[in-house]
């Protein structure tokens, strides 16, 4: 019976280790989708943010505020943003400079999360502006119990602080 229980310790040991090195890089595919495509999972472990004035997705959790500022600074600023978290790198810039992938992993165990990011050009009575697309998710599990929210919220707020929002318009009757 110990033999057995030594057995399956290792079984499952050697299955987590090849999980997490299929999962090490996150270069692939799966890591990189277009946010503004996207369909979230029916698990409750991811968050989308979609610019306030566009028409109202059935997924959205989230809205982005129009940036006084053009796609490409735009997304630099979030570049940056992303990439000064903790345990955070780029899965994948692809060709489009507009549109990158991050894999944020967690801190203990180093399960990875998955963010889309699309800048997208938004044209205002005041001109052109700019606002993101963020496709957030888990990549294990059922719930993320809110860090996938909580990272939208922090990286938007660290957004507001260095590139200038633009007012929204008031509410039509």
């Amino acid at each position: 019976m110990r033999w057995v229980l030594i057995g399956l310790i290792i079984l499952l040991l050697v299955a987590v280790g090849v999980a997490a090195l299929l999962h090490q890089t996150g270069r692939g595919a799966v890591a990189h989708v277009d946010p503004a495509t996207a369909i979230p999972k029916s698990t409750p472990n991811w968050a989308l943010a979609l610019p306030m004035e566009s028409a109202t997705k059935q997924f959205k959790t989230h809205d982005t505020p129009i940036f006084e500022t053009s796609p490409a600074a735009l997304m630099a600023a979030l570049d940056k943003i992303a990439l000064a978290e903790p345990r955070t790198t780029r899965a994948r810039a692809g060709d489009d400079p507009l549109w990158r992938s991050y894999i944020q992993r967690s801190r203990f165990f180093r399960f990875p999360d998955y963010i889309s990011v699309k800048a997208v050009a938004i044209e205002t009575q005041a001109g052109p502006r700019a606002s993101l697309i963020i496709y957030s998710r888990s990549v294990y599990g059922l719930s993320d119990l809110g860090v996938n929210a909580k990272r939208l919220e922090r990286w938007l707020t660290q957004l507001r602080a260095v590139a200038p929002v633009s007012a929204p318009r008031p509410a039509s009757d």
